[in-house]
C-alpha cells in the first residue's frame, strides 16, 4: 500500500463535483457520489497499477488514469506515494469531444 498526496487542483475538482451534484441532485447524491470516489481513490492508492487504470504516457510521463463513473483519476506513483493531480469529467462521455481534450491539463501539475 502507498500514501497519496492530492494536489490543490484535485481539491478543487471534488468540491466542484460536490457543489455540482448537489445542484443537480441532491445532497444524499452528492454524498453518496463522494464515496464512490473516495473508494476509488482507496483502490488506486492500495494498487495504482489496479485493473482498469491505464498508462497515459500520451499526457505526461509516468502519469496513469483511473476511471470511476463520470469521472477520471490522473494520478502517478512517486516514491511510493500516489500523486493525484486532477479529477476530472470523462470528456468522451460529456461531449464527445476529440481523443485528448485534457491534456492541457495535467502536464503542470507534476512539476
Amino acid at each position: 500500500m502507498s500514501n497519496f498526496r492530492a494536489s490543490s487542483h484535485a481539491e478543487e475538482d471534488l468540491k466542484s463535483i460536490f457543489r455540482y451534484t448537489i445542484r443537480k441532485w441532491d445532497f444524499d447524491q452528492a454524498d453518496t457520489y463522494l464515496k464512490l470516489l473516495s473508494f476509488a481513490r482507496e483502490r488506486i492508492v492500495a494498487n495504482p497499477f489496479l485493473r482498469g487504470s491505464k498508462p497515459r504516457e500520451d499526457l505526461v510521463a509516468v502519469c496513469r488514469s483511473f476511471r470511476c463513473g463520470k469521472h477520471i483519476f490522473f494520478y502517478r506513483l512517486r516514491n511510493k506515494t500516489v500523486e493525484i493531480a486532477r479529477i476530472l469529467t470523462n470528456p468522451w462521455i460529456s461531449n464527445g469531444t476529440s481523443p485528448n481534450p485534457i491534456s492541457h491539463k495535467i502536464p503542470s501539475l507534476f512539476l
